[in-house]
C-alpha cells in the first residue's frame, strides 16, 4: 500500500525541520528526463513465455525522497529511499553541503509558490487491490487458450498503485496516488521452440497505460493477437519497393515519436539531432494533429506539470505546422494524442485498391541529418487487394524518411490506445492507424 497523505507530511516536516537554505523543494517520486515516469509506489508484474509464466514479481514500496535545496543560486540536490528520521536529515545535510560548495548557476529558478492543479482522477480502488491470486487469474485464462490450442504466447501484465508528492519552502503542495495497468502479448501460430520461421504466424496486441483494471480486455486483445498469428501463416515473398501502406496505430505511435524527436527544443535534442524544428514551420501532412493531453479520458495522467505547474494542453504540431518545441519551455512531450477520424482501421482497408497493412514494426534513426528511419516490420504483414486483407507477407526492412511517411498521409482512423515500451514500463498514448502513399521496403527478412 502507497504512503498515506499524512505520512508524506510527517517525511517532509521532518525534513523542512532540518534545513537552512533559501528555497527548499521535497519530492517523492521519480523522474526520467525526456519522459517522466512515477515510481513510485508498489509494482505487480507477471511475465508469461512459451505458455508458462515465468516471473510473478510483487515490488516492494520503493519511496526515494529527493531533497533539492537552493542557498542564492548555489543549487544541489540529494536523494534517499530510507524514511527514517536520520536518513532524512542526512539527505537534506548532504544536499545543503553539495550546495554551499557549488558554482553559481544562471539559470535557478526560485521555488514556485500554491499551484491550483486541475482534478484528474486517475486512482482505481479495485485496481489496488487486486490480489496475486486475481492477477494470476487473469493471465491463466489466456495461457489456457493458447495451450489449449496449441500456440505459443508470450506476454507482460504489470498493475501499479503509485503516488506522487511534491512541496516547496515557499507554500506549493501536491499529492496524487495513481494506479496504472497494461498489457501486452505476442503469439506465435506454433507451439514448439524449434519451428520452420519461414512457415510459421505471428502476431501481437497490448495496451498501456490504463487506469482501471477492468478496462484492459486481456481476452479480447490475446484473441486479436491469436487471429494476425493465424492469418500471417506461411507469409509469401513479395517485390521490394514503394507501397501504399496502413500503418497501425502502435506502428504511427513510434513515427510520431521520432519526429518529435527531431523537431525537439531541448538541448539533448540539439546535441543528438542538430538544428531544431522552428515554430511555424511545415514538418507533416495538414491531417496530421499532435498534443498532449494528460486530461484524456484515455490518458488521465498526473496534473503536476512541467517544472510544478499544472500540466496543460500542448500542442506541438497542428494541422502540419509546428506550434510548440517538446523539450523547451512547453515541457516533454508526453501523454500523446493524436486527432483522428472517426472510421475505424477496417474502413481505412476498405478505401484501399492495393497496399500493405502494418501491424507492427520497429525502428532507429540512422541519417540523423535527414531523419532517416531504418526499421523492420514484425508479427504481421498482409497484403491488401480490393478492400480486403488477403495474402500474408514475409516480413521486410524498410528505409523512409520520417517527414515523408508523416507527409504522405492519405488518410487517418479514429484514435485508438496503444502500447510501446518505454523506460519505465508500457507507455499508452492515443493513436489513429494512418493510410501513406510511397513507403519503401529494400530487403525481405526472415524475422516472424
Amino acid at each position: 500500500m502507497s504512503l498515506s497523505e499524512s505520512d508524506v507530511r510527517d517525511v517532509f516536516k521532518t525534513a523542512f525541520g532540518a534545513a537552512t537554505a533559501n528555497d527548499v523543494e521535497l519530492s517523492m517520486a521519480w523522474y526520467n528526463e525526456q519522459n517522466r515516469e512515477i515510481v513510485c509506489g508498489v509494482t505487480n508484474v507477471i511475465r508469461f513465455s512459451n505458455n508458462y509464466i515465468r516471473d510473478h514479481t510483487h515490488v516492494r514500496p520503493c519511496y526515494p525522497l529527493t531533497v533539492k535545496v537552493a542557498f542564492g543560486n548555489r543549487e544541489a540536490l540529494a536523494i534517499t529511499n530510507r524514511l527514517d528520521r536520520n536518513s532524512i536529515v542526512d539527505a537534506v545535510r548532504r544536499a545543503e553541503a553539495v550546495a554551499r560548495a557549488a558554482r553559481p548557476t544562471t539559470d535557478h529558478r526560485p521555488v514556485l509558490g500554491p499551484q491550483k492543479y486541475p482534478v484528474i482522477a486517475g486512482y482505481d480502488a479495485r485496481t489496488a487491490g487486486l490480489t496475486a491470486e486475481e492477477r494470476y487469474q487473469h493471465v491463466a485464462v489466456v495461457l489456457d487458450r493458447l495451450q489449449r490450442e496449441k500456440l505459443n504466447g508470450s506476454g507482460y501484465f504489470h498493475v501499479d498503485d503509485t503516488l506522487e508528492a511534491h512541496v516547496t519552502s515557499a507554500g506549493l503542495w501536491f499529492y496524487r496516488r495513481a494506479t496504472k495497468t497494461g498489457y501486452t502479448v505476442t503469439v506465435r501460430s506454433d507451439s514448439t521452440t524449434g519451428r520452420e520461421s519461414s512457415r510459421i504466424g505471428s502476431g501481437w496486441a497490448g495496451i498501456g497505460d490504463m487506469r482501471r483494471v477492468d478496462d484492459v480486455d486481456i481476452e479480447s486483445l490475446t484473441a486479436i493477437a491469436i487471429d494476425k498469428a493465424r492469418r500471417s501463416m506461411n507469409p509469401q515473398p513479395f517485390e521490394m519497393g514503394a507501397y501504399t501502406v496502413i500503418l497501425e496505430p502502435a506502428v504511427t505511435a513510434g513515427f510520431v515519436r521520432q519526429l518529435l524527436g527531431l523537431i525537439s527544443g531541448s538541448s539533448v535534442a540539439v546535441d543528438q539531432w542538430g538544428a531544431p524544428g522552428r515554430v511555424g514551420e511545415k514538418r507533416a501532412s495538414e491531417r496530421l494533429t499532435v498534443r498532449s493531453k494528460p486530461d484524456h479520458p484515455l490518458i488521465m495522467a498526473s496534473p503536476y506539470g512541467h517544472r510544478g505547474h499544472p500540466a496543460r494542453e500542448a500542442i506541438w504540431i497542428e494541422k502540419g505546422i509546428v506550434r510548440n518545441l517538446p523539450g523547451g519551455e512547453a515541457g516533454p512531450a508526453e501523454h500523446l494524442v493524436v486527432d483522428g477520424s472517426s472510421r475505424p482501421i477496417e474502413a481505412l482497408v476498405a478505401d484501399l485498391k492495393r497496399g500493405v497493412l502494418v501491424t507492427q514494426a520497429g525502428g532507429s534513426l540512422r541519417d540523423l541529418a535527414a531523419g532517416y528511419v531504418n526499421g523492420v516490420t514484425k508479427n504481421g504483414l498482409f497484403l491488401i487487394e480490393n478492400g480486403k486483407v488477403t495474402t500474408p507477407l514475409k516480413n521486410a526492412w524498410y528505409r523512409v524518411r520520417i517527414e515523408d511517411v508523416l507527409g504522405q498521409i492519405e488518410d487517418i482512423s479514429k484514435p485508438y490506445k496503444t502500447a510501446l515500451f518505454g523506460s519505465e514500463g508500457l507507455d499508452g498514448n492515443v493513436m489513429p492507424a494512418i493510410r501513406v502513399a510511397n513507403f519503401s521496403f529494400y530487403r525481405p527478412s526472415d524475422a516472424v
